[in-house]
């Protein structure tokens, strides 16, 4: 091995240096140093602009569940009357009236779910079924085209295999339904109208107080999902008009695979059980209650509650502005925005726009390692709805701030696509 490691001529005497690690035979760290020409590179952290995909967990969320799970008293079975159960019922009520005093309801009009899916469909299915189990059912549904899956596949479904028809409200250019068109499809046997509150990909925010007024005095059911605009507005059930709400705590901070769904007292003998098992949470969603997750999320709706919502808009506005502005400045006609430019009709957070003649999809393949957005399928699927062009759709973006990002994140990201859209070396 003396071909490998040749004998060092004598160096002149070094400064003392403290005792390290051996690494390869007859060379020490400080040697290495010593002998490298450059210094070894810092990488740079990558950037998340994909909060309205899912949000990094709130350290506060994280040790409120840390916390529980070293609680010796609370490990049970929080169905079981016992000292183990009676401790795991405590956590799991006390994140319950967490959940509440967010969406200003009581606590026995929430029930925990795995998330905005199963929210949805039990929303939906359980008027549904209870309608069809009825001595005059209703089979009518109002909706709109721009619904997340989680509400147009329970949707066609009904239409499907269940009887159901469903009427679809027009949307405009900037992604708005026309709620006038409400009266025009009401009909005897409509049952419900389930809409979203802000819409995920171009994050419009929809007249939702209005609709559930209307639907008040047409005494029809009202479906609010506000998956997505929860951590963004402020969402009280009562305000909104809302009958039924759908929440997913990893949109706001808290852990995945944990979700709630509003029930308005007074309406819960319309809706079926949509699980069906031993009978939890009031006969209404059966299953062992996951405590470990109800608890982050009632932590992530307690952060909610004290923050300051309108500084938290102003912040994420004016880092989402600054981003555009920079893009549309180095850009120009080669980007344009889908959706609302007015700040006070769309998400504080949400950029959706178009890099004309590029593939959004292309971009996020090649920036993905650096910068977390969202493109293809995900983005466009309801920009074509917007009487956009195919160049404009399958160029079309989304980038979703949050409450961590930074005005530097912002310049470089900016800088990180034009680089890349101008073909430059970055």
């Amino acid at each position: 091995m003396a071909w490998l490691f040749p004998e060092l001529p004598e160096l002149p005497e070094l400064p003392e240096l403290p005792e390290l690690p051996e690494l390869i035979p007859g060379f020490t760290l400080g040697l290495i140093f010593l002998l490298c020409e450059q210094p070894m590179p810092i990488s740079t952290p990558p950037i998340y602009f994909d909060n309205n995909a899912s949000t990094p967990l709130n350290p506060q969320v994280a040790q409120a569940m840390i916390d529980y799970l070293s609680d010796t008293t609370a490990f049970g079975n929080p169905s079981l009357p016992h000292w183990a159960g009676n401790g795991a019922k405590q956590a799991l009520e006390h994140s319950r009236q967490q959940v509440a005093d967010y969406l200003h309801c009581q606590s026995n009009e929430v029930i925990f779910t795995s998330g905005g899916t199963e929210s949805n469909n039990h929303a939906i299915y359980g008027a549904a079924f209870h309608s069809l189990a009825s001595a005059q059912p209703k089979k009518h549904i109002i909706s709109s085209p721009i619904e997340h899956p989680a509400t147009l596949e329970p949707l066609a479904d009904l239409v499907a295999n269940h009887g159901f028809e469903v009427s679809y409200l027009s949307v405009d250019e900037q992604g708005f339904f026309d709620a006038a068109e409400l009266k025009q499809h009401l009909r005897e046997d409509t049952l419900l109208v389930t809409l979203m509150h802000a819409n995920n990909e171009f994050g419009s925010i929809q007249p939702i107080a209005d609709i559930g007024q209307w639907c008040q005095q047409q005494q029809v059911l009202f479906h609010v999902d506000a998956v997505c605009s929860a951590g963004k507005l402020t969402i009280d059930v009562a305000k909104l008009n809302a009958d039924l709400l759908s929440l997913s705590a990893h949109k706001f901070y808290g852990p995945k695979g944990v979700g709630a769904l509003y029930i308005r007292h007074g309406i819960d003998a319309e809706i079926s059980s949509f699980i069906r098992g031993a009978g939890q949470q009031q006969q209404r969603r059966s299953g062992t209650d996951n405590v470990i997750l109800a608890v982050g999320m009632g932590e992530a709706c307690k952060q909610l509650l004290n923050k300051d919502i309108a500084s938290s808009q102003r912040q994420m506005m004016t880092l989402r502005n600054s981003l555009w502005q920079q893009l549309k400045h180095a850009l120009g006609d080669g980007v344009d925005i889908n959706g609302s430019t007015n700040d006070t009709l769309r998400l504080c957070n949400t950029l959706n726009c178009s890099f004309i003649g590029s593939q959004g999809l292309d971009l996020l393949l090649q920036l993905g390692g650096e910068l977390a957005f969202t493109a293809g399928k995900a983005c466009s699927g309801s920009i074509n709805l917007l009487g956009k062009g195919s160049l404009q759709s399958a160029g079309s973006v989304r980038f979703s701030l949050g409450a961590y990002n930074t005005q530097a994140e912002v310049d470089r990201a900016a800088t990180l696509i034009v680089n890349h859209l101008n073909n430059k070396d970055y």
